[in-house]
């Protein structure tokens, strides 16, 4: 007796390939999106405090440093003096709703340098300042 072979769907040719291609996208994707949205600091000896607590949300934040030098950073791109970041500050402060400051200084940088660029983030118009410290 002659049996007929079963009956198949079309998926006996199923092609792989554009699937593959599709999550060798999504990967390369999701590699330069997560470098991109690592924060540029720069390594700093940061003073100690117990009772330091990370903030909740650091979203509409500019990362602003001082080395030990009292040499001030915008991210990781070094100022000349503290009075340029004053365009920088006011431009962020004019486009970001809620926008704040997070001051990391380094243990052994002069106290004027911090006041310089404090005095300069307020003159960008931004009051609120989160200092960073070590736990």
């Amino acid at each position: 007796m002659k049996m007929d072979p079963p009956e198949t769907n079309g998926d006996e040719n199923f092609d792989m390939t554009p699937m593959i291609d599709v999550v060798f996208l999504l990967i390369a994707f999701f590699m330069i999106v997560t470098t991109l949205i690592q924060n540029d600091t720069i390594e700093l000896d940061l003073s100690k405090a117990g009772k330091g607590t990370v903030p909740d949300n650091t979203k509409g934040r500019e990362f602003v440093a001082v080395d030990a030098d009292g040499v001030a950073y915008l991210g990781a791109t070094p100022m000349t003096e503290a009075a340029d970041l004053i365009p920088y500050i006011t431009e962020g402060n004019n486009t970001i709703k809620g926008y704040k400051v997070y001051l990391r200084a380094d243990r052994n940088a002069p106290h004027k340098d911090v006041r310089a660029v404090m005095t300069a983030v307020a003159a960008g118009g931004v009051a609120d300042i989160i200092f960073a410290v070590e736990q």
